[in-house]
């Protein structure tokens, strides 16, 4: 199956990625600076949660993995922030995390009104659940 993904992408995905050599690196460029205040403003926010949760601040990645200071498995905790919060984020354990309880947050989204929003439902969930 793997090698069929990598030979034989699905006719979006060409499409798609013929657009993006079309458009050239300058659509990236463009976006580039709001993408480090977003990244800005996600590490901000959930510093305001405390000496419960250690943030690794990236220097090029669109996403921050956050340690968590509690006895809660990672995994319940990202169903706990679904059901209780319409927030999602993926449990440490999924990249490898093993040690303790860690999450990841992708801050991505072409549209950093709606990045702000999720952080701000992550930010107060992981204040009550923590």
């Amino acid at each position: 199956v793997q090698d069929t993904n990598l030979i034989c992408p699905p006719p979006v995905c060409q499409i798609a990625a013929e657009a993006a050599i079309e458009s050239g690196p300058e659509w990236c460029r463009r976006r580039v600076p709001e993408l480090q205040d977003v990244r800005d403003f996600v590490v901000e926010s959930l510093s305001t949660i405390g000496g419960r949760c250690e943030i690794t601040t990236p220097d090029g990645a669109f996403y921050v993995c956050l340690q968590l200071h509690t006895d809660r498995s990672d995994m319940e905790l990202v169903e706990e922030l679904i059901r209780s919060h319409s927030v999602a984020v993926l449990p440490g354990s999924a990249f490898g995390a093993t040690e303790g309880c860690s999450l990841r947050l992708s801050f991505g989204a072409l549209d950093s009104g709606s990045v702000k929003e999720g952080v701000g439902r992550l930010r107060d969930g992981l204040k009550r659940l923590l």
